[in-house]
């Protein structure tokens, strides 16, 4: 009997345990609430997310501005325990901490252990190399390349380049060191990320972020798994600071033009961030598509000199898509840098606007069927070009935020290169006297030299670095909608109309004669 009351006490002590340790991992919001304190898992050496703050001693951050917020709803005090990229799950999921603040991103893998927020940050996986060293994905293979254990970045760089030597390190300030040392050739994670490791660098000025994105990174706040009420709670309250403004206050502080650290906000805090883009829907909803393209750019896009609207073929292909949806056409000009991130933050549906399709791209956005065709050439002094040789040493100019710039990068890396926010610009200055070429696609450089007032003067060259394949851009993973243009861009082909628009911009007697020697076709 005594035996069996002893056994009787163990197991209620086994039940007692185990409805203690539920009540704090299953349901964090009370037990936060009783105790008074939420403890947070944070980066303290990752400016400027969480780190060390020289005057106060505290550490601060964007990732600490929102855990203050959401233990301000709460009414508890906050503790902040430092985690590593690597333990930072582990010590969630043994009670050591309430919610991982820690730039996360949300990854299946990791939505399978535990429970993720809304997001409340998003960015991209881009690299850290010596400027001059790396123009393209091709520049890294083979190369030793730094991140940190245990990250996405880890996981998307063996993805990305199988190839590169991956060391890895602990944190990202001693991978960077170990970049300033030599002993590697790039180290990646998300761009926010390097940016702040290069801002506080004395050698700042030898490195670069070349523009190679391999990922998209949505971070999230980390919860325990199943733990509903601390999830809703912590969602509400994010909600809650986009609606206020506050979720925007914090994001200027210490990304706003003003900082140490200016990146421009692409993303709004949202219930269905995470969901799949639906833009066919979206857009029927509305009543409109909105477009984002050049207005400077014939053939392609540029105002009318009698009626001032913008027209050209990339808008002739705008509307047989917006007309397939029955709804009405919206053109939204932009420059080339600003197509991708105005596209990802939701300002527009669809891009038409010269996009060239590039493995760098393919990871940021879908691309429909290729829609054009043109070889990457020059326009130079007549005589001035015969081979690839004359370029060196040669100013070039050519467009920010372009493809053009990045082929130039590779083929011609002993040309000066000045680059500028439009191509008359860069034909002001050559006609100037003050660049000896111009590139980019040669029906784009076709339409600026029909509008110069020195176009005797000049000509396209022959030699080509690159086949320009262009592409009309949509969000990542928005299949219907990729879907829906791709068939739309097949029954143009189909019927005739396609080439009828081909042949009414760059046909023999249009301004700019080309040879349409391409056909629409599906996965082209």
């Amino acid at each position: 009997m005594r035996k069996l009351a002893v056994l009787s006490w163990i197991l209620i002590i086994l039940i007692l345990a185990a409805q203690a340790v539920f009540a704090e991992s299953g349901d964090t919001l009370t037990a936060v609430q009783k105790r008074g304190v939420l403890v947070a898992g944070v980066k303290t050496s990752l400016p400027p997310f969480g780190f060390i703050d020289e005057k106060s001693n505290a550490v601060v951050g964007y990732d600490i501005d929102f855990v203050n917020a959401i233990a301000a709803k709460l009414g508890v005090k906050v503790e902040l325990k430092p985690v590593t990229s690597e333990n930072r799950i582990q010590k969630l999921q043994d009670g050591d901490i309430d919610i991982i603040a820690a730039t996360m991103t949300k990854t299946p893998e990791r939505a399978r252990q535990i429970d993720f927020s809304h997001t409340y940050f998003l960015t991209g996986q881009k690299f850290i190399a010596k400027k001059g060293k790396v123009f393209g994905l091709k520049d890294l293979e083979k190369r030793k390349i730094g991140t940190v254990k245990g990250s996405t970045s880890e996981v998307n760089l063996r993805k990305a380049l199988p190839s590169a030597a991956v060391v890895l390190f602990d944190d990202y300030p001693q991978a960077f060191k170990a970049l300033e040392q030599g002993t590697l050739h790039a180290i990646t994670t998300d761009e926010t990320i390097l940016v702040g490791l290069l801002a506080k660098s004395p050698q700042k000025e030898q490195f670069v972020i070349p523009q190679i994105q391999i990922s998209t990174e949505p971070y999230g706040l980390g919860m325990r798994k199943g733990d509903r009420g601390f999830v809703d709670f912590v969602n509400t309250t994010l909600l809650e600071m986009e609606q206020s403004g506050e979720a925007q206050r914090i994001y200027e502080h210490w990304f706003g033009p003003n900082s140490d650290f200016p990146l421009r906000r692409t993303f709004r805090i949202n219930p269905t961030a995470d969901l799949p883009p639906d833009t066919l829907a979206e857009v029927k909803r509305k009543g409109v598509l909105a477009v984002g393209v050049k207005d400077d750019l014939p053939p392609f896009s540029y105002p009318d000199a009698k009626t001032k609207e913008i027209v050209g073929y990339d808008i002739d292909f705008a509307r047989a898509i917006a007309r397939e949806l029955g709804v009405r056409l919206e053109l939204k000009p932009m420059t080339s840098a600003d197509r991708i991130p105005r596209l990802n933050d939701g300002s527009i549906d669809l891009i038409a606007a010269t996009l060239t399709k590039t493995p760098e791209r393919e990871k940021e956005i879908d691309f429909s069927n290729s829609y054009f065709f043109s070889g990457q050439k020059f326009i130079v002094r007549k005589g001035a070009l015969k081979t690839l040789k004359d370029l060196e040493g040669k100013k070039v100019g050519t467009v920010k935020g372009t493809s053009s710039l990045q082929y130039l990068k590779q083929k011609v890396p002993q040309a000066t290169i000045v680059t500028y926010n439009d191509y008359h610009q860069a034909l002001r200055d050559l006609e100037q006297g003050k660049l000896f070429a111009m590139t980019t696609g040669e029906a784009m450089l076709a339409g600026i030299l029909a509008k110069s007032p020195k176009r005797a003067e000049l000509e396209i060259a022959r030699p080509q670095i690159n086949l320009d394949v262009y592409g009309l851009g949509m969000r990542r993973g928005d299949r219907q909608f990729v879907d829906f243009v791709n068939d739309t861009l097949l029954k143009m082909e189909k019927s005739g109309e396609a080439k009828a628009i081909f042949d009414k911009w760059f046909g023999p007697k249009s301004d700019f004669p080309l040879r349409r020697n391409f056909k629409i076709s599906p996965g082209m």
